[in-house]
């Protein structure tokens, strides 16, 4: 206390003290502060510094200023002892100023150590405290962190539990010892649960509602003050839904038993009820009400005269009413309400004493150091001088949480006597930059990981904007994107920025005709030594009746005798391309290529947030440059496509619009809500380029919290999200030529199966088709709260085209729901831990595939358990 009051007088006396040793001690005043610097900073970074001193650079010198922020200095709790100021001439003719201050930071905490602390374990103790090795030690976060200690013994039946804490300190190396001194007390553990004076209630149902639960092989039983009188509020509150209005919890008794040898005791609970009468609902009334009409207000209430009394939802009721009011303004009225009884019958009048609107004088941010105050007040619907609306209060309220800049938002509502009211809102902020060194997992087959170099900042320079570069790097590809974007434009959600990337991808192992017989350009795709015929994939032994009438055996290998005029064929008799059949074999077949592109982009959109969800409009647009390189007098690739490209730069011009309806609780790991999402992509056509398409993507996705368990301070969560989306590509929008659709050789434009995104765990499909149906189902659970998650997943993905074969070998081509079919559909099932954070998106999967292949259920490694594929995947999605 002494310590403090010394501070105090510090800060009044200092700016006296100011560069004192000067003959015009005063000099400094109205001077510009040029800079403000630190001497002794051995430990705290000067950028940890700058969201403090950078408001008051270029502001003139004032005492009053001064006080303010050396204030801040102090309480931040980095230095010990005085911050001791110097003010420097910033010119030789002192036109502004300097203030040097000479600081002793706190000391670090070396070590951390426990004593008494026999039932529960370090790291136990250690995740509960804030305070960790290297940090700096203040002592306000050690008397939380006694509070923390004491809170992880009480969840374990330890309510008697004490903690202290003492620091020994190395003055030499600035470092400290800190101690915390523990007495565990007994382990109390739940014997018994029992209730007394229940008559409408049975035992069983009471017992369901508590979160004291008697001790297990499932439960620990553990005790809490804290959680009996939570589960004595859920009693009651069970009773005044069934119209027991007066009913109590009049007692609880507690007899205390000690257990032997186990040094805890056990405890038997038994709650005493007092029920009461059973009431019906004999209707509202209102008095004093003007602005709004009796039927008006009546229309708020649910209940109906002459129904069973729900307490609860009376008061809800009631809530509905009182914000009828604040809605509108009208936040200084009187209402009241009184209850009147007749016999079993319950009726209430609300007497209503309205006054005039409530008007904001001000709006108020606290507590944002980096984040600049415009970047927050734009997210509250509300201003100065406005009407109060609480609508627009809490939709404020929301948007500050949505943006994921701040761990922590607490708003206030102060009411002043002259009808205007001040909001203010109360920020903690959190980390938004990020830099990841690490590895990334691509769905490419040649070489699927590759090192990962990012750096992002959410809320670049605390202006609400996004500011990206990603590179990620493999032997056999690189790429390095640089992007910005900005959410707010001219004051509005109007969003905009732009995307560059530049790549290059090494793609080894293509087929490639370059011997005897050479084929010609009409597309055909037969890579050497191969001509193309069909061989068996498998050994035939001939039978009665078969389809080609074969009469012998064959060898796998083996050339099929005949032309196959019907496609049945193929799965017949287990058929395959030469080519196919011996790729893996003879390598005289395959080649490599470079591919080198840059695109440049640039996106913009709108959203509208109408309470009720979120409308978007959005907008791209790009162009590319890719080149195809390699040696033709080397090489002959077997694709024409390839062929064609070689040492040519080719331009894609990409018009991309898009519309969505949002009504998810968190744009990120979405816990309730949907979102109907549609994406129209123009390639090429009218805009000009080398390549032409049109791709047509509609989305849903919809989010459910199935059940919330509050088990000790852990919530047990399982949110369901059911999404799909259909992808379709059709012909260039083009008035002026009739192209066809030409996708190019990227797989990038093309639609498939890539095992990591569609269809997780399946692999080796090689399948392109035009029109892909992605389905997924997930139960989520969070382990740690927007840091980890167990998730169980089943995907159903069925892709179509004219030439694009389902698991049976058939063709599925789409011309209309009918043609869809089980055949089509690549299944899979599985599970494993997702990580929830925003900036990590990683999941890592044991996953199932499975299919309908000729009308019967065939799993992968033919068991629907054993052997499940393992894949590492993204745990967020890219449309």
């Amino acid at each position: 206390m002494l310590k403090n009051k010394v501070i105090v007088v510090a800060l009044l006396l200092i700016p006296l003290y100011l560069f004192a040793q000067e003959d015009n001690s005063n000099w400094y005043n109205g001077k510009i502060i040029k800079d403000i610097r630190f001497e002794g900073l051995k430990t705290v970074s000067k950028s940890e510094l700058n969201g403090i001193v950078k408001p008051f650079i270029d502001q003139p010198f004032s005492d009053a200023l001064f006080r303010d922020l050396q204030g801040r200095l102090y309480a931040l709790e980095y230095f010990d002892g005085l911050i001791v100021p110097n003010a420097i001439p910033g010119n030789e003719s002192r036109s502004n100023v300097i203030i040097l201050f000479k600081v002793k930071e706190k000391p670090l905490v070396d070590k951390i150590i426990f004593d008494g602390n026999d039932k529960l374990r370090r790291s136990e103790l250690m995740g509960a405290i804030v305070t960790k090795l290297d940090d700096m030690y203040r002592k306000s976060r050690v008397t939380l962190d006694e509070d923390a200690i004491i809170k992880a013994y009480k969840e374990k039946g330890f309510e008697k539990a004490k903690v202290s804490s003492r620091v020994e300190t190395d003055s030499e190396k600035n470092l400290i010892n800190l101690y915390f001194q523990i007495d565990e007390g007994i382990q109390t553990t739940i014997k018994k649960i029992t209730f007394e004076g229940n008559r409408y209630a049975s035992e069983n149902t009471l017992k369901k509602l508590l979160d004291s639960k008697v001790k297990g092989f499932f439960n620990d039983g553990a005790y809490q003050d804290d959680v009996i009188a939570m589960d004595r509020q859920k009693i009651e509150s069970y009773y005044w839904e069934k119209g027991y209005i007066d009913a109590k919890v009049v007692d609880i008794e507690k007899v205390y038993e000690d257990v032997e040898d186990e040094n805890r005791q056990e405890v038997s609970l038994n709650f005493l009820i007092n029920e009461g009468s059973q009431f019906t609902y004999g209707g509202t009334t209102f008095t004093g009400n003007k602005i709004f009409s009796s039927e008006k207000l009546r229309e708020e209430i649910t209940l109906k005269d002459g129904e069973v009394l729900n307490k609860n939802e009376l008061e809800s009721d009631f809530s509905k009413i009182t914000d009828l009011y604040y809605e509108n303004g009208y936040v200084f009225n009187t209402i009241n309400k009184k209850e009147v009884r007749s016999g079993s019958v319950v009726s209430y009048n609300i007497s209503i004493i309205e006054r005039p609107r409530a008007h904001i004088r001000d709006i108020v941010v606290k507590g944002n150091e980096k984040t600049k105050d415009y970047v927050i007040l734009r997210e509250i619907p509300l201003e100065s001088g406005e009407v109060f609306s609480k609508k627009k209060f809490v939709q404020g309220y929301q948007n500050l949480a949505r943006l994921q800049y701040f761990n922590n938002v607490v708003p206030e509502t102060p009411v002043s006597d002259d009808g205007l009211i001040d909001l203010i809102f109360n920020v903690e902020e959190g980390h938004t930059s990020d830099i990841i060194l690490g590895i990334a997992f691509s769905g490419a087959t040649d070489f699927p990981v590759s090192g990962q170099v990012k750096w992002q900042d959410r809320n670049f320079l605390g202006r609400g904007q996004t500011i990206g570069v990603e590179g990620n790097f493999s032997p056999t590809s690189q790429n390095l994107d640089v992007s910005f974007s900005e959410s707010w434009i001219a004051g509005k959600r109007w969003s905009g920025g732009f995307d560059l990337t530049v790549a290059h991808t090494l793609y080894q192992n293509v087929p490639q005709d370059i011997m005897n017989p050479i084929f010609d350009e009409s597309n055909k795709i037969i890579p050497d030594p191969y001509t193309g015929a069909y061989v068996f994939k498998s050994d035939y032994t001939d039978y009665n009746g078969d389809p080609a009438n074969l009469s012998k055996n064959y060898s796998e290998g083996d050339t099929f005798p005949f032309p196959v005029t019907d496609n049945a064929w193929i799965s017949t008799y287990n058929l395959v391309h030469d080519y196919d059949y011996y790729s893996g074999n003879n390598s005289s077949g395959s080649m490599e290529y470079d591919e080198y592109s840059v695109t440049i982009g640039v996106h913009t959109g709108y959203t509208w947030n109408l309470g009720v969800g979120r409308f978007n409009l959005s907008s791209a647009i790009s162009s590319g440059l890719s080149l195809i390189d390699y040696d033709d007098t080397l090489y002959r690739p077997a694709d024409p496509d390839i062929r064609n490209a070689n040492g040519q730069w080719r331009l894609q011009n990409k018009l991309i619009l898009g519309t969505s309806w949002d009504t998810r609780d968190l744009n990120y790991n979405a816990t309730s809500g949907y979102r109907v999402a549609e994406r129209l992509t123009l390639t090429g056509g009218f805009l000009g380029g080398d390549f032409h398409y049109t791709k047509e993507q509609l989305t849903g996705e919809y989010y459910k919290t199935l059940w919330k368990l509050p088990i000790s301070s852990y919530d047990f969560t399982g949110v369901l999200r059911l999404k799909s989306t259909g992808t379709a590509l059709m012909d260039p929008f083009d008035p002026f030529y009739n192209r066809d659709i030409d996708v190019g050789i990227s797989s990038v434009n093309k639609l498939s199966i890539d095992g990591m995104f569609t269809a997780r765990g399946w692999s080796d499909v090689d399948e392109n088709g035009t029109a892909l149906w992605d389905n997924k189902v997930e139960l989520r659970i969070p382990i740690v709260k927007n840091i980890i998650a167990w998730d169980f997943i089943f995907d159903a993905v069925a892709l179509f085209g004219d030439d694009t074969k389902n698991l049976s070998g058939n063709i599925s081509k789409l011309d209309s729901l009918s043609d869809v079919n089980l055949e089509d559909f690549y299944f899979s099932y599985g599970l494993g831990p997702r990580f929830a954070i925003q900036n990590f998106p990683l999941a890592f999967y044991f996953v199932k595939p499975f299919g309908y292949i000729n009308d019967e259920w065939v799993f992968d490694n033919d068991s629907p358990w054993e052997n499940m594929n393992f894949i590492l995947t993204f745990g967020i999605d890219l449309f």
